[in-house]
């Protein structure tokens, strides 16, 4: 979970804010010059004044090139999952059915 506090604040929240309000600019431009933040100790909330900077793309990229990894990883772990679950039904059917033929 930290990881993804991580990437939050190195993007400046940039996921939510793309959808809420105004996104950090990717380069260039400056935004949000009112800005909300959390105190991590108290959970209180202030709001400040003063932009935000851009994001600096080559910092972006090597940080979502962490995250795609992290999705192939967890896709993998899903796979392993699903032919797990597929080796447990098949055998579970061949023993229902092998149970039905059985003579009474």
């Amino acid at each position: 979970m930290s990881d993804q506090l991580g990437l939050k604040k190195a993007t400046a929240d940039f996921r939510n804010a793309f959808s809420h309000r105004f996104s950090p600019r990717v380069s260039t431009g400056i935004t949000n010059f009112a800005r909300r933040e959390i105190n991590p100790e108290t959970g209180k909330i202030w709001y400040g004044i003063g932009g935000t900077a851009p994001l600096d793309l080559d910092e972006l990229v090597a940080l979502l090139a962490g995250e795609l990894d992290k999705c192939y990883l967890a896709f993998a772990a899903f796979q392993a999952l699903v032919e797990a679950q597929l080796v447990y039904v098949r055998a579970e059917n061949i023993r229902a059915l092998e149970a039905l033929a059985a003579p009474d």
